[in-house]
């Protein structure tokens, strides 16, 4: 197999180039960079050597702790770990909200009140509204 255009028996096969998707040039072969027979005998070394890590009791409940810690909890685990904190909060935002409306209605009410007295005497004696003082 010498004598056909310098490819020798044995040797790697020259990288095969063909048009892709698009009419893109696709490379497909593979080449390495020393090619020698270092990789024949790298090949069993690495296939025998393993990793043998002292056994750990405690790691499979070490795992869970760490994937327990990392999750985020969703709303109604939240609600639950925070469950006093949020009825203390809510119960002051209601009791808030009650004493505000409370002062301003009766605010509003006052405000009608003297506008009814104003309006009732204006009406039995006219001379009431000119010794009222101005607004």
């Amino acid at each position: 197999m010498e004598g056909m255009a310098g490819i020798t028996a044995g040797a790697p096969d020259p990288p095969k180039i063909f048009e892709g998707f698009f009419g893109r040039p696709v490379y497909t072969g593979h080449t390495t960079m020393n090619p020698t027979d270092s990789s024949d005998r790298l090949a069993p070394l690495l296939a025998e050597w393993r990793l043998r890590p002292p056994p750990d009791p405690d790691f499979r409940h070490a795992v869970w702790a760490r994937l327990q810690g990392a999750a985020r909890p969703s709303w109604a685990g939240y609600l639950r770990a925070h469950l006093a904190g949020w009825t203390i909060a809510a119960a002051l935002a209601i009791v808030a909200a009650g004493w505000t409306g409370h002062q301003a209605a009766a605010a509003r009410l006052d405000a009608e009140r003297e506008q009814m007295v104003v309006s009732y005497l204006g009406n039995l004696d006219p001379r009431v509204l000119a010794q009222l003082p101005a607004r």
